[in-house]
Parts: structure tokens; C-alpha cells; sequence
């Protein structure tokens, strides 16, 4: 029997599929696009493989801050909920608003170049010199169908994010495995510097920061915890086994890399696992990794749409979005206006936006709330008998106050990035236009009925 959510969305997500929404939203373009701008950062393999482990620390602390507070608000849109509750509905509105504006529709876009500049690898019609209109065309497609997969069933998509799970993985393992057993062992000349070599701790923080794409969207169970068949048992658990599988294959797929390749050599590869996987298996391999990476993307690109629309879902039964958008289709049980304007937005943006630049604005104008929602942590136990989570982060208040520190840091770092600092003034921008728009409108009324 299927239990429906008092949010209006059938709870039909169980264990693996929450697993699967993790790491098919999280493992995606970054583990595949980011080294070779992280290898132009640093340039010790050392330090390299330490950004990611030390970005995954960071992703796993905030993962199980959301672990907590998604057991205590198991609703659609994940920080929205928790960033409402404890900071008022100003706050939740310019989560909601920056992820209207800017974080749905950048990250959906950035995924969807990679997808369509893999498959173009695949099949050998890529241009390294960006001048490829057929990566947007790509990309727009692909973009157009999944969202025709989410508007028309949770079962659709979830079985979409279950495959591509599961072949994404296998696949990038596969080569993983063949490039350290045939190119490890001769690979003593990529690790010979010394870990210090080249440090700087700026270079450092902004290495990291590009890391942070590949770890993006490791805590969005939560913000499907309104369709999770039994959100008290399965979450937590679902972000343990996800984190744990995402930093493992990170650390192996970096590993890898620098066994084939030099860090000078990763600087100028942007397709670092194309370059691998011809190393490890010739032309077949090159099409193998390839045709992974689009599967692997286009599986990231189905968990965002299962994702973003959500909080635009939440946002509209709470009067602060059109009422519309809060009402389920009758027939398909989805958020299905919220569906399709994630999609049009993001299929717009692939047209006018270019990766480097979606991403970095995707990851610094998230930086704001994700601080925010670690503080919602602290501010919310302080309430004592209103807040009771049914799952209690670990070593508390040690892993929330490393993850707050460490987002602190980053976000000061990136403000002081020559390159950054446009992103950090874009989104600080917006957040304060959002804030007129919520004042102008009116929009600190109470939760509407839809």
C-alpha cells in the first residue's frame, strides 16, 4: 500500500532509490570536468588527491546535518524547510528565490554541456575550441526529455535515476581499475613531489571550491524526504551509504587520472577520463568512458529535476511561490509546472552560459544558504521540545561546526578570488533583490491552502 505525504506527493521512494537520488545526482560532470581546472590550481599530485578528500569531509559533515534535520522535517524541499523553521520565512524565501533565479537552473545547465560534449566525444564529433553548436542543441534535448520523464511520474523518473546509478558507477570503476593496474605501477614519476610543494593556501581554498561542483547535490535526499516511503528509517542510512560511495569513487578516479597522467598533463586535459580510458583500452576505451560520462550526466540531470522542483513545490503551499506550482498533477502525482519551468529555465540557460561560468556561480551563490542551513541545526535544537529529529548527527556540535567553518572559509576565499569575486557580487545582488521583492509583495503572510 502507498502511503501519501501530507505535502499532496506519494511516498514511493525506498532505501536504494534514496541511495540512488544521492549518488546519481551528486556523481555527475564534476569528477569528470573539475580536475583538470583543479591540476591548473595546484600542481601537486599530493595536494590534488587532499582537495578531494578534504572537499568530501566537508560534503559529508553537511550530509549529515541534513540527515538530522530532514528526520525532523521529512517534506519536500529539504532547506527550504529547515532554514524557514529556524530563521522565519524571509530567509526560506531567499533560499527559494536564489534557487529560482540562479542554483536550479546553473547547475541543470553545466550538467547538460558535459552530457552533450561526452556524447559528442563518443562518438567523434567533439571541438575542443567551443565552438560546437551542437553541444547546445545536445544538451537542450536532453534536457527536454527528462523533463518530460518528471512531469509525467515519480516511478518514470526514480527508475531512470536507478539505472543510470548503477551503469555510471560500473563503468567509471571499470576504467578506474584498468588505469591503475596497467599504469600505476609505472607511475612513480607523477607522485614523486612533495605534498607541500606549490603551497599556497588560497590556491588551496579555491581548488577546493571547484571540487565542491563534483560534491554538489550530496545532501539533495533531503530534499526528496516528502516522497520517502519511510523518511525516518531511510534517510540517514541512505546518506551514509551515499557519501561513503561518492568519496571512494572520487579518490580512485583521481588516483587513476594521475597514474596516466602528469598534473602538467591533466592542466590541459578537460576531458581527463576520455584521455584515460584511450590510454587503458585504445579508441574502444575512449568511446566506453565516453558514452559513460553521458550516461553518468545525464543520470545527475534526472536526480536535479527530481530535485530542484521541489522546493518550488514547498515555496507555493507556503504563499511564497504562484499557488499553482503547489498543486500535484492530478493524474501523474508530480510537481509538474514546477517541472517544466526548471526545465525551460535550464534549457535557456545552456544557450546564453558557458560551463565555467554556470558552475562557479552555481557553487558560490549556494555557499550563503548552505552555512545557513548548519546554523538552522544549532538554532532549532536551542528550541528544545519543538524540534524532535528521530536521527542525531554524530560527535555533535564537532562535525556541524567543521562543516560551518570550513563553508565560512571557502566562501571568504572565493571573495577574495580576482575570478570569483564576480560570482560573490551576482549573488549578493540578488539576494538583496529578493528581499525587495519580499517586502514589496508582502509575501510574510501565513502558509496558504492549495
Amino acid at each position: 500500500m502507498r502511503h501519501e505525504s501530507p505535502h499532496g506527493l506519494p511516498r514511493a521512494l525506498g532505501l536504494w532509490s534514496c541511495v540512488a537520488v544521492g549518488v546519481g545526482s551528486t556523481i555527475g560532470s564534476g569528477i569528470f570536468r573539475s580536475p583538470s581546472g583543479i591540476a591548473k590550481t595546484v600542481s601537486s599530485p599530493w595536494l590534488m588527491i587532499l582537495v578531494w578528500v578534504f572537499a568530501g569531509v566537508i560534503a559529508l559533515c553537511a550530509s549529515l546535518v541534513t540527515a538530522e534535520l530532514a528526520s525532523a522535517y521529512p517534506h519536500s524541499g529539504g532547506p527550504y524547510n529547515y532554514i524557514r523553521e529556524a530563521f522565519g520565512r524571509l530567509a526560506a524565501f531567499l533560499f527559494g528565490w536564489m534557487k529560482l533565479l540562479i542554483l536550479s537552473a546553473t547547475g541543470m545547465a553545466g550538467i547538460a554541456i558535459v552530457c552533450a560534449e561526452y556524447t559528442l566525444r563518443a562518438i567523434g564529433q567533439y571541438h575542443s575550441d567551443g565552438n560546437n553548436p551542437s553541444v547546445r542543441y545536445l544538451a537542450s534535448a536532453a534536457l527536454a526529455f527528462l523533463g518530460f520523464t518528471n512531469y509525467v511520474g515519480l516511478k518514470w523518473s526514480s527508475l531512470v535515476q536507478n539505472i543510470t546509478t548503477v551503469l555510471k558507477v560500473g563503468g567509471l570503476m571499470l576504467v578506474v581499475t584498468l588505469a591503475l593496474v596497467l599504469a600505476l605501477p609505472h607511475a612513480e614519476g607523477h607522485f614523486t613531489a612533495s605534498p607541500a610543494d606549490g603551497f599556497r593556501l588560497g590556491a588551496f581554498g579555491i581548488a577546493i571550491i571547484s571540487a565542491q561542483w563534483a560534491y554538489s547535490g550530496s545532501d539533495n535526499i533531503g530534499a526528496v524526504a516528502g516522497e520517502v516511503g519511510d523518511p525516518k528509517k531511510h534517510i540517514a542510512k541512505s546518506i551514509w551509504f551515499a557519501m561513503l560511495i561518492i568519496i571512494a569513487v572520487y579518490v580512485l578516479a583521481n588516483v587513476a587520472y594521475l597514474a596516466v597522467l602528469s598534473p602538467a598533463q591533466m592542466a590541459k586535459s578537460p576531458l581527463v577520463a576520455a584521455d584515460i580510458a584511450e590510454y587503458s583500452m585504445g579508441r574502444a576505451g575512449l568511446v566506453f568512458i565516453a558514452a559513460t560520462v553521458a550516461v553518468s550526466t545525464f543520470g545527475a540531470l534526472n536526480g536535479g529535476l527530481l530535485i530542484h522542483p521541489r522546493t518550488f513545490y514547498a515555496m507555493a503551499r507556503d504563499g511564497m511561490f504562484f499557488p499553482a506550482f503547489g498543486r500535484a498533477h492530478p493524474k501523474f502525482e508530480t510537481p509538474h509546472l514546477a517541472v517544466a519551468f526548471v526545465t525551460i529555465a535550464s534549457i535557456t540557460l545552456v544557450n546564453i552560459g558557458d560551463f565555467e561560468g554556470l558552475t562557479g556561480l552555481n557553487i558560490i551563490g549556494n555557499m550563503p544558504f548552505a552555512i545557513l542551513a548548519v546554523l538552522s541545526l544549532f538554532v532549532l535544537r536551542i528550541k528544545g521540545d519543538q524540534y524532535q529529529p528521530t536521527y542525531r548527527v554524530p560527535l555533535f556540535p564537532l562535525i556541524p561546526i567543521i562543516a560551518l567553518l570550513l563553508t565560512i572559509w571557502l566562501f571568504i576565499t572565493a571573495a577574495r578570488d580576482e575570478t570569483a569575486q564576480k560570482s560573490v557580487w551576482i549573488g549578493l545582488g540578488m539576494m538583496a533583490l529578493g528581499a525587495i521583492v519580499y517586502i514589496v509583495f508582502g509575501l510574510n503572510q501565513k502558509r496558504r491552502t492549495v
